[in-house]
């Protein structure tokens, strides 16, 4: 939801620690500074919260009691963060394996006594995320992968590099495909 400027109780996580790590690495404002990547368990976090070994249902009373605050200013607050898996109604949510921790009273999973029962966090050197980046890049985790809309297909479209052929002199090869910087081509025949 802050996708789209809605303020939220969510925490969205993936389940494929490749796709984390490009969330970890990606973006111009943060490629100055240190990163990281969580790991979570969040049946281990629901029994650390709530006595409940598994993952919650967005129908379970504890993640309704978590979220009911953020509607209704009458009710009262949670002191607990819960896992919750999605019920998958957005492409997103499908493509990019996504499940969810929700927060009551704005806590933090940072901020919780025992964390390192459920969650591990490793650091990112910023000097480290450009060559991460390039990695992910040749097993296939690009922005249009995960964002599969036509906008972030032509964001990708646009950054990408094409090489000067050395057997032609231009940026198409005599098979008519383009070189592209990283090892990848596009062949313009079908």
């Amino acid at each position: 939801m802050q996708h789209h400027r809605l303020p939220t109780r969510l925490l969205d996580w993936t389940e494929s620690p490749l796709f984390a790590c490009y969330f970890a690495v990606e973006g111009e404002n943060t490629k100055d500074h240190d990163g990281s990547l969580f790991a979570l368990s969040p049946y281990l976090l629901n029994q650390d919260q709530i006595g409940k070994y598994g993952v919650l249902s967005p129908k379970h009373g504890k993640a309704i009691d978590a979220v009911r605050k953020a509607f209704d200013r009458n009710y009262n607050d949670v002191h607990y963060i819960v896992g919750v898996l999605p019920s998958e109604t957005h492409i997103r949510v499908m493509v990019q394996l996504s499940v969810f921790t929700l927060h009551g009273s704005g806590l933090s999973l940072d901020d919780l006594p025992g964390k390192e029962k459920f969650l591990l966090k490793f650091h990112i050197p910023k000097e480290s995320k450009e060559k991460l980046k390039d990695e992910l890049k040749y097993l296939g985790i690009r922005e249009s992968n995960l964002f599969p809309d036509l906008d972030h297909l032509a964001n990708e479209t646009r950054a990408l590099k094409f090489k000067e052929s050395p057997n032609t002199g231009n940026n198409s090869s005599k098979d008519g495909s383009f070189p592209i910087e990283g090892g990848f081509e596009i062949s313009s025949s079908t």
